[in-house]
């Protein structure tokens, strides 16, 4: 049963899901020969997953832990407890003390590597006993910051499906390095097959300086480098660079701001350019506050999709217009793919957009219910409730879910390490320097 998008409103308690139907089969026509057969051969895995970016929850395993599902239905993931901080197995156990345990992951490379933050926040246990770690409220979040005795963060790079995670050294000693605005690209020799090297890319604009600092992670040489490139935007504008992963698309890294457009680089090349690409025509606007943009992502969101770069917005008013726009790398121009109306008693967010048919969309409707909506056809094919995945709904919010595709090469693959080092011996989910791999 295909549920028209217009029959929607007052519905999403009625509405039908369709798990396994012709109707949702993913078409891979513009992908890559290589990477369209293993997503076709990876019987026990989905071809792609949408992960949910947040994770409260250590796990006692060696590695990370994927509870793999196919889209609408979210994947959640947990990273080993050791991971968040390798020093304090060392130390002994201190009932003065509570640890809170977050890991974040900031995006995917085009081949489904995964780039992550923990986080360890170390707390007095007289403060603890007064607030629910577990689902803390954004007051009690807050006190947590501001009540942290210590703070520890460890970046990773991770591979989904064995697990494996391969921390990145701190840049200079310098914890924070690592922002939102950062980005993960990968490159296989001869372009096919498992990457055989990874760059990770933060971008820092420097206000009102026209100039942005770049902090490049090469798995080639195991270090972080810096440099400085002159801003491509327009003297006075900014990038709004907050929540939106940096996508990995085309031998490049782009960064989205979505009130304004993206910038690009390729950071295997010596020049590291900056590029700037506009919004199409009428999505362009002045210059946000923080929390303008914070609520404006909800309802924006670029992906790669099909071997393109796609840009997807929801009008501010009922009947809700959702516009999907295809870029041609070479004019820089956006052309219009699908438009459709949606009746709706909530403007619906932005969840996802499908990496492997651009036809389909996936919103979150009330932060309860995520639907599957097949542009071409005005139609809804599937539903996933958010409670079923184990999310509570008020941490359902903003750009919380994150596209992956999962090439079966990963399930054989490491992650690659620093030229001239001895290769690892197995898939290990073990915690591996990258400095030292």
């Amino acid at each position: 049963m295909l549920l028209p998008l217009r029959r929607l409103s007052g519905h999403l308690s009625r509405a039908v899901a369709l798990s396994a139907s012709a109707d949702v089969l993913l078409p891979l026509r513009r992908l890559p020969g290589h990477l369209r057969r293993s997503l076709s051969t990876a019987a026990s895995n989905p071809p792609w997953a949408m992960i949910y970016r947040l994770s409260e929850t250590p796990n006692y395993t060696r590695g990370a832990s994927f509870s793999l599902a196919p889209p609408p239905s979210a994947t959640l993931f947990s990273i080993p407890e050791r991971a968040y901080d390798l020093e304090e197995r060392k130390r002994n156990p201190d009932r003065r003390y509570v640890n809170v345990h977050a890991s974040v992951v900031f995006a995917a490379s085009q081949d489904g590597l995964l780039l992550l933050k923990t986080t360890r926040i170390r707390l007095s246990a007289h403060t603890a006993a007064g607030l629910n770690l577990a689902r803390p409220t954004e007051q009690e979040a807050k006190v947590v910051m501001e009540e942290a005795v210590e703070q520890e963060y460890v970046r990773y790079v991770c591979n989904p499906i064995t697990g494996q995670l391969v921390r990145l050294p701190d840049y200079l000693g310098m914890k924070e390095i690592l922002q939102t605005a950062t980005g993960l690209l990968t490159q296989a020799d001869g372009g096919h097959g498992p990457p055989k090297r990874y760059a990770v890319v933060e971008l820092l604009e420097l206000n009102d300086e026209g100039r942005f600092v770049v902090f490049c992670f090469s798995s080639d040489t195991g270090k972080w480098d810096a440099t400085v490139r002159p801003s491509p935007l327009q003297p006075g504008r900014v990038m709004r660079l907050l929540n939106h992963e940096v996508l990995a698309f085309g031998g490049r890294l782009w960064w989205v701001d979505v009130s304004l457009g993206v910038l690009s680089m390729d950071p295997f090349s010596d020049k590291c350019e900056l590029r700037h690409i506009k919004l199409p025509p009428g999505s362009v606007l002045p210059r946000q506050s923080h929390a303008e943009i914070c609520d404006l992502i909800k309802y924006r969101r670029m992906g790669v999709s099909d071997g393109r770069l796609l840009y997807v917005e929801v009008s501010m008013e009922a009947p809700y217009q959702i516009r999907s726009f295809v870029l041609d790398e070479e004019s820089g121009r956006w052309t219009l793919e699908h438009q459709v109306s949606l009746d709706a008693k909530e403007r619906p967010l932005v969840g996802a957009i499908d990496p492997l048919n651009a036809d389909l969309l996936y919103l979150n409707l009330g932060a309860e219910v995520i639907v599957s909506v097949d542009m071409r056809r005005n139609r809804i094919i599937a539903q996933s409730s958010v409670l079923a995945s184990g999310i509570q709904p008020c941490y359902c919010g903003s750009n919380v879910f994150l596209p992956c595709v999962l090439p079966s090469f990963l399930g054989s693959s490491q992650i690659p390490g620093k030229k001239g080092a001895p290769k690892q011996q197995t898939l290990a989910d073990a915690l591996v320097r990258s400095d030292k791999c």
